[in-house]
């Protein structure tokens, strides 16, 4: 089955970085850490460094540093989870974005012009690395360009 990306929640994105100098002061468990706060003020995240990213919709591929739509394998089950893919020859930190089995940065090359005509390669391979008796998403597939093509999608 062919899953046009609209149709899977696509999303395209940019990367954020947001930085913080404040340290938590007050006892507990985040003690000594990084504190984030929000647009009002309010905390609402901690961590051992003063950096963090951030996901922001974007409208256009060119602005885009990644997209996130729902695993075509997945969508519609109780198994429903989102894809994040980080593109090619964008400024995406390291620390950012999609990682492969190993953990290292993994980015692809994207051509097109939105979400209608979007390719990306190569080919995205899920957890190829799990073992067979793992039950996570072993999705293997193609984005081209008209979404997700048939046969690619399960």
């Amino acid at each position: 089955m062919a899953y046009p990306l609209r149709t899977l929640e696509a999303e395209l994105s940019k990367v954020v970085a947001v930085t913080t100098t404040e340290i938590e002061t007050e006892e507990g468990d985040c003690k000594g850490l990084y504190l984030f706060r929000d647009e009002d003020g309010e905390k609402f995240m901690w961590g051992p460094t003063p950096v963090r990213y951030q996901f922001h919709p974007v409208a256009t591929l060119a602005e885009a540093d990644m997209i996130d739509f729902l695993c075509p394998a997945c969508f519609g089950t109780d198994r429903e989870h989102h894809v994040m893919v980080s593109f090619a020859g964008r400024d995406i930190p390291d620390e950012a974005g999609s990682r492969s089995h190993d953990g290292k940065p993994s980015r692809w090359a994207v051509s097109g012009t939105g979400l209608d005509d979007l390719v990306l390669t190569p080919s995205i391979a899920l957890s190829a690395s799990a073992p067979p008796e793992s039950k996570v998403c072993r999705w293997h597939g193609f984005v081209g360009s008209s979404g997700i093509p048939p046969g690619h999608a399960g």
